[in-house]
């Protein structure tokens, strides 16, 4: 499957100016460009630059790459985490300033 930058930097977790780094160093058989002048990478291209990105994140943080953490799609569901997310952090804050004193 053919992908673009950025959708190879999102599945990545990594910038697309790192997959422009990494695209420098591929034959250039494993790129080219769609109908809209975006410049696209091969399958075999996009393991290639995957295995070079894994390894150097693994190698600088000493954890596998994280994924992005995106909201829920649903309105209510969005609400719903983040009032979650507050309470962790006012319960947290409190913790802290109990500790504190």
């Amino acid at each position: 499957m053919v992908k673009t930058i950025k959708q190879l930097a999102d599945e990545l977790g990594v910038s697309k100016q790192t997959i422009r780094y990494h695209i420098k160093s591929l034959p250039v058989k494993f790129t080219g460009k769609d109908s809209k002048n975006r410049i696209t990478i091969t399958s075999t291209g996009a393991k290639i630059i995957k295995e070079k990105v894994v390894k150097k994140t693994v190698h600088f943080t000493g954890n596998k790459p994280q994924q992005k953490n995106f909201l829920p799609v649903n309105k209510e569901e969005q609400e719903s985490s983040l009032l979650k997310r507050l309470d962790l952090l006012e319960q947290t804050y409190h913790e802290q300033l109990a500790s504190k004193d």
